[in-house]
């Protein structure tokens, strides 16, 4: 149960770091930070921030449910909890991927 509640703090963590960056934190995300400064002027670096924060805030969420299931079934939430997580970024690569343009680029 405690590392659910540390992967908790970790997530919350992020997730308003990159809220809070106000675009600067795409240059923690992997690709984009090499991409050249022309095709990154081409999206809205606030709301790719902003969804990568909420998204990871989501995931936080997965962990406090894993906490909740430990405290009743030891061992079994954080498994549920990272089963969750594994679905979810197959989610959001599918996303980045495929949606990633219409959803954050600006259009000029």
């Amino acid at each position: 149960m405690s590392i659910d509640l540390l992967m908790v703090v970790i997530n919350i963590v992020l997730g308003m770091l990159f809220i809070k960056s106000k675009g600067k934190g795409c240059n923690f995300l992997s690709g984009y930070n090499l991409a050249t400064s022309e095709d990154r002027s081409n999206y809205d670096e606030v709301a790719i921030c902003n969804y990568v924060g909420k998204t990871i805030l989501l995931w936080a969420v997965f962990f406090v449910i894993g906490a909740v299931v430990d405290y009743f079934y030891q061992g079994f939430g954080i498994k549920l909890a990272f089963s969750l997580l594994i679905i979810a970024l197959a989610y959001y690569i599918y996303i980045r991927y495929k949606k990633f343009d219409e959803k954050f680029k600006i259009a000029k």
